[in-house]
């Protein structure tokens, strides 16, 4: 059935990339036309998706994303997500604070062929910048 075969596509980007920093698996599991959907816009490509994983890692030690609730209904994905991390180096304008953050996202995937092709995360950024200790939501364009 697609539906479980794209949800263990989904769980490999929580597991394998954003759990382990695996950049690897971005080759295996991302079409090469990839979008990703944030608070910084819109951005293409796999380069970005491993930049953008490459940057949490160096910031935040202790990264973990545990998948709460995961649907899918064709070539659609949507997962509950709690990430937590500590912020131990400096990210984005934001200075090292050895803050515990604990995030909730809600990311809609789309794939196609068995790969995702778009992706977007959906959070509260000012909470998140809010836990940094900075005045306003932490921007980047990737």
């Amino acid at each position: 059935m697609p539906q479980e075969s794209n949800k263990a596509v989904v769980q490999r980007h929580f597991d394998d990339v954003l759990n382990a920093g695996n950049l690897a698996v971005v080759d295996e599991i991302y079409t090469d036309d990839v979008l990703f959907h944030g608070p910084q816009g819109i951005v293409q490509g796999k380069g970005p998706i491993q930049a953008w994983v490459g940057m949490m890692h160096r910031a935040f030690s202790e990264f973990t994303t545990d998948v709460e609730m995961m649907v899918a209904e064709d070539d659609r994905v949507v997962a509950k997500v709690i990430a937590r991390a500590c912020h131990r180096r400096p990210f984005m304008d934001a200075p090292a604070t050895d803050c515990h953050v604990v995030i909730p996202m809600t990311i809609i995937f789309h794939l196609r062929d068995g790969r995702i092709a778009e992706l977007e995360n959906i959070y509260d950024s000012q909470a998140f910048a809010d836990q940094l200790g900075s005045s306003l939501p932490l921007m980047h364009k990737l």
